[in-house]
């Protein structure tokens, strides 16, 4: 929880961190921060939010959250958002009647793969071989989640 006071009268807190990470095209609700004033009480339903983020294009954002209390005191906090995607190049090839699959993964946010097997590497350039037809998913982990 990142906790800002400010002032002596307006106290702003919201969950998690900052910087947020979001991984591309997944949605965040910003809904997450909650104001207090020491003569008005809970003034949480005050809090405007403004945010440009784009959860479609990679980026760094900024969202703030602004409340007002009664007597028109404002006050404000912002959060630094990052929309990461995770990179990769995937190739096939047939190699003594075998498909062998080659992903290499970007390192930057990249944490772990899990293979069709079950098993899983952290290992960014991954060769896996199939040995019979079907459907096969690789799953790719982030940093952040």
């Amino acid at each position: 929880v990142v906790q800002y006071n400010l002032q002596n009268d307006i106290f702003i807190e919201y969950k998690g961190n900052n910087p947020l990470y979001i991984l591309k095209d997944n949605v965040y609700n910003f809904k997450d921060a909650k104001a207090y004033d020491k003569n008005d009480g809970d003034i949480t339903e005050q809090i405007i939010i403004n945010s440009n983020v784009n959860f479609q294009v990679p980026g760094e954002y900024i969202t703030e959250y602004f409340v007002t209390n009664s007597k028109k005191v404002n006050k404000s906090i912002t959060r630094r958002i990052i929309i990461y995607d995770i990179d990769y190049n995937m190739s096939k090839t047939v190699f003594n009647n075998k498909m062998v699959v080659s992903i290499n993964i970007d390192k930057e946010y990249f944490s772990k793969i899990k293979l069709p097997d079950g098993s899983y590497s952290e290992d960014n350039n991954i060769n896996y071989t199939f040995v019979e037809n079907g459907n096969y998913e690789f799953e790719i982990y982030d940093k952040y989640t």
